[in-house]
């Protein structure tokens, strides 16, 4: 597949290239990996390999050195910034309520989303050549990802607001 690199995608893979290639810190790399690898998501393996391999070339080998040498995942997981939890403190308890309610409706948005943009396959002769082809195949692919971190972030909120909802009463 041929995604095309963006200039700060190039940088990107500069700097994890020297991770393989050069002697340093812990303090340097972990800078590094918290630069490329952004704490607004919670990387899975597969979520760091299918970045490493379609963004920034990298093949598995060098994934493999990569996970070996630095600990990627627990660097880039331990302070989420974008989810921490909630408290609710300040909110009445039917807030949250409804609160949890609009999770679940943009979940439904989100199923709906993903079913409209998959509705039609495209083929290869849909492009001009099997290049486009193949890049349009990376950036859904990309979309796949995008929706799936923000079903993460929602059924992360639901649990966290399971807890401050008030029993239905029978």
């Amino acid at each position: 597949m041929s995604y095309m690199q963006t200039e700060s995608d190039k940088s990107d893979e500069k700097l994890l290239r020297r991770l393989l290639t050069e002697k340093m810190s812990e303090k340097d790399a972990n800078k590094i990996i918290s630069h490329v690898f952004s704490d607004l998501i919670k990387w899975t393996y597969d979520d760091a390999v299918f970045h490493l391999t379609q963004i920034f070339n990298f093949t598995n080998k060098e994934c493999d050195e990569l996970f070996t040498e630095y600990n990627i995942l627990s660097s880039t997981t331990e302070a989420i910034t974008m989810n921490p939890e909630p408290t609710f403190n300040a909110t009445a308890p039917n807030d949250v309520k409804d609160y949890s309610a609009n999770l679940w409706q943009a979940r439904k948005h989100i199923s709906d989303a993903k079913k409209l943009i998959s509705v039609t396959a495209l083929t290869p002769r849909d492009y001009d050549n099997q290049d486009d082809f193949q890049d349009a195949v990376v950036q859904r692919m990309y979309l796949q990802d995008h929706f799936m971190q923000i079903n993460k972030y929602i059924d992360e909120h639901l649990d966290f607001a399971k807890l401050y909802v008030p029993p239905v009463k029978p």
